[in-house]
């Protein structure tokens, strides 16, 4: 990564089940897809991360099985605590010998700070460094309960990123037949009557991805939704199942 032209830099937000398989952490899946977003380094295309999981990683460590909703505040902080090194491990062990990461935590007031997000965000591009981003919800009671959908369009907003893509465990937004929705130029009322809700690790669900890809769209800003499972160079240029948002 030489250059940081933020036309060629895409934003990929990485859920936090994304981190689990099916035997406990999922390394392979996620350093292959670091392995790709070096690939993409490679051909021009810079790559910021959000990253969720410090909570589902806590709750992982502590062997804590209740949904968050059934989890009070303060309990979850502490879940967060323990999992924010857990989380900052495993992405650095994934990207071993591909790039260096750094870690970018912030809170709502920090997040507000758009040139100061923007210029810490860029540097690291300029050093070929990947910045992983998550909300710092050991101290941030505000975004506690909140997802990371949003961090991720604001972030890419900021720094008028060519794309946004958010994996998760799914290939995209289905509609009420279950049938896949590919393209979406308009984000209206009746995909959000289709949103399912949260799940137990996650605090997004569809309808904050919504409005994610809105508030994207008005800015020109493309956003993908697809599966950690595939490959990152399918997703982009939509060889695999996905949710594409374009005007």
């Amino acid at each position: 990564m030489n250059n940081a032209d933020s036309s060629r830099i895409q934003v990929i937000k990485i859920g936090s089940k994304c981190i689990f398989g099916m035997s406990g952490l999922d390394y392979e899946t996620i350093r292959k897809r670091a392995r790709e977003i070096q690939e993409m380094g490679e051909e021009g295309t810079r790559t910021i991360l959000v990253v969720s999981g410090a909570i589902a990683l806590g709750k992982h460590k502590c062997f804590e099985t209740r949904a968050n909703d059934d989890i009070e505040s303060i309990a979850l902080q502490r879940y967060a605590c323990i999992g924010q090194p857990e989380l900052v491990r495993f992405y650095t062990d994934a990207f071993e010998g591909i790039y260096t990461v750094s870690q970018l935590l912030v809170t709502k007031k920090d997040v507000e700070q758009e040139h100061h997000v923007r210029e810490r965000i860029l540097d690291d591009v300029q050093q070929s460094i990947v910045t992983l981003i998550n909300y710092n919800d050991g101290v941030d009671f505000e975004e506690l309960r909140k997802d990371n959908d949003t961090l991720a369009s604001t972030i890419a907003r900021y720094i008028s990123a060519q794309r946004l893509v958010i994996l998760g465990k799914y290939d995209g937004m289905k509609d009420k037949k279950g049938g896949l929705i590919t393209e979406i130029n308009e984000v209206n009322d009746e995909l959000y009557r289709m949103c399912n809700g949260v799940s137990n690790d996650g605090t997004g669900g569809f309808q904050t991805k919504l409005d994610a890809a809105k508030m994207l769209m008005q800015s020109g800003i493309e956003m993908v939704i697809s599966n950690i499972g595939y490959s990152l160079h399918d997703v982009v240029s939509g060889k695999v199942q996905r949710t594409h948002f374009r005007r």
